[in-house]
């Protein structure tokens, strides 16, 4: 299992899954262990099997925050925004998860077209402290949808003060 921890923090993950597999399969009542092959599955971008793993997880650690939080990013990768959005909003009530939460609902309404409802929660994710280069580059990006260049254009010049090296034109 820390092996494929460690792959997952590599970026390596399709060993990260091969690795966390065979621990599953000597321990199967191992919350964790599902809980981090649901995130090597959503950065592999495999939404429904990141989605089992998650609710595999969810059963044995059913009132697990990380666990509620990851599976919101696994129905995000299976394209299941509107049952992701139900879960991030249910995270706003709790301050520790406010920020990520904001965040991921920024990006949902981005994705759906909703510019206004995403540069209001792009908004409050930055008031709570969400400002790696990445998230700022994706609220620029939106800014810029809707012609508020501006503004787009100061979100940008944060973005690459937080990185420097960051690839905007990824986002572009």
């Amino acid at each position: 299992h820390y092996t494929g921890l460690l792959e997952i923090h590599r970026g390596n993950f399709t060993k990260a899954i091969e690795f966390i597999l065979k621990a599953i399969d000597l321990e199967q009542n191992e919350a964790k262990y599902y809980g981090n092959l649901s995130v090597a599955y959503i950065q592999s971008e495999k939404g429904s099997e990141a989605l089992q793993a998650i609710e595999a997880a969810l059963i044995l650690e059913p009132e697990n925050l990380d666990f509620i939080y990851n599976k919101g990013a696994a129905l995000v990768k299976s394209g299941q925004l509107k049952q992701a959005q139900k879960i991030y909003t249910s995270l706003l009530e709790i301050p520790s998860y406010q920020p990520l939460a904001l965040a991921e609902l920024a990006q949902i309404k981005t994705k759906t077209n909703q510019y206004d409802e995403a540069i209001d929660y792009y908004r409050k994710a930055v008031g709570k402290g969400v400002n790696t280069a990445q998230f700022l580059t994706a609220f620029s990006l939106t800014l810029e949808r809707i012609n508020h260049l501006e503004e787009a254009r100061d979100i940008a010049e944060k973005a690459i003060t937080q990185d420097a090296n960051f690839n905007l034109a990824r986002y572009a």
